[in-house]
């Protein structure tokens, strides 16, 4: 079950469909539903939201337990809709809804942050007291569906020691399998010219990405790098921005995401909030090191094959461009980042650790684990 239409690579960063298709390939998967409302449910939900201004309205409907409400609702009727499909097991994307008593089979869900996570980082969620009524009831709720799944399926270490620690679940409830890129494998190989000496921002929610801060630290250090260009997809209408700087705007597919990586010397993203980040795997899938900042899961997706910098730290970042711009530096971290992708990270490692921990609970005795 996923926060829209399963099969669709608009669906969560496209993760869903890319997901699903790999339990597909596993003969894992028996069928695949959405949870999301209608836009009928969300426009009342939007407006039952509204307050002042625009960005507390927001907030509030991000938080809304009729946004949750919304989310079961849709996710029943799908539910239905199914009929007689037979299932063991059911997995669910992310924390919208707890459908576990209107399920006959083990719940187990997955996700890459929390609701107290966003509430204390992401940019867009300040001003947000935990105190709130309607806050401490979104919050519930999802510890609802952490407490009554048979496992709980995380993205990164982060992700899975922040769901430990701010909702007490136990240790051994909470697995990491991690998560994969995008981009069909055909377009992952051959050489690139890691001298071309340039970099590439991809990130449509321009200021949470960090974008001021790549476009202010390579005004810093495009001086001292003769020939060095910055190209920004996503956040910016299409253009030339300064000297250097072009503007390709909103990317459509994923094959002319490939294209712009392949391009490339290396990737840029700084965040100030991002719960995981499948642009740095998509980078790493096709050679690139990347440059993230030290929150969230980016320290532990980069490794050792590539940079972090602290968010809104433009001299810092400078410096870091400065040495992926160096072709012997990019080509080496980049190869490394290939080769930690490919040992670490994929779809298909999703699919069979979910797929090996789902069947092993199945298989435990009754009252074991869970």
């Amino acid at each position: 079950m996923s926060p829209g239409d399963p099969f669709d690579s608009r669906t969560a960063s496209g993760m869903a469909s890319s997901l699903f298709a790999a339990l597909d390939r596993r003969d894992s998967l028996a069928g695949a539903i959405s949870m999301k409302p209608s836009w009928v449910s969300e426009a009342l939900v939007k407006a039952r939201s509204v307050t002042f201004p625009r960005s507390a309205w927001v907030r509030r409907y991000r938080l809304s337990m009729a946004l949750v409400d919304a989310f079961k609702s849709s996710a029943l009727q799908n539910l239905r809709s199914i009929g007689d499909l037979e299932y063991n097991a059911f997995l669910q994307i992310g924390a919208y809804c707890n459908v576990s008593d209107a399920v006959s089979a083990p719940v187990f869900s997955y996700h890459d942050n929390d609701v107290l996570t966003m509430i204390e980082m992401d940019p867009r969620m300040k001003g947000t007291s935990p105190r709130r009524r309607y806050v401490r009831e979104r919050i519930a709720a999802e510890k609802s569906v952490f407490d009554t799944a048979q496992r709980i399926f995380a993205f990164s270490e982060w992700c899975a020691g922040e769901i430990r620690r701010k909702y007490n679940i136990a240790h051994d409830r909470v697995e990491v399998v991690g998560a994969g890129a995008n981009i069909d494998p055909g377009l992952t190989s051959g050489e690139r010219d890691y001298g071309a000496r340039h970099a590439v921002f991809l990130g449509y929610d321009f200021f949470r990405k960090g974008g001021h801060d790549v476009l202010a630290a390579f005004s810093r250090v495009q001086t001292q790098v003769p020939g060095a260009r910055l190209t920004i997809a996503g956040g910016l209408p299409e253009g030339e921005v300064a000297p250097g700087v072009r503007s390709v705007g909103v990317l459509r597919g994923q094959a002319r995401v490939a294209e712009l990586f392949c391009s490339a010397s290396f990737f840029v993203m700084p965040s100030v909030w991002e719960p995981f980040g499948i642009a740095f795997l998509e980078a790493m899938a096709l050679g690139l090191p990347c440059i993230g900042s030290n929150l969230c899961a980016m320290p532990e997706i980069i490794g050792d094959t590539g940079m972090v910098v602290p968010p809104h730290d433009p001299e810092q970042l400078a410096r870091a461009m400065h040495q992926l711009f160096e072709p012997a530096t990019a080509a080496q971290l980049g190869r490394a980042a290939r080769l930690r992708y490919e040992q670490k990270y994929g779809w298909d490692k999703v699919a069979a650790r979910m797929a090996s921990t789902i069947q092993s609970s199945l298989n435990a005795p009754a009252g074991a684990g869970g």
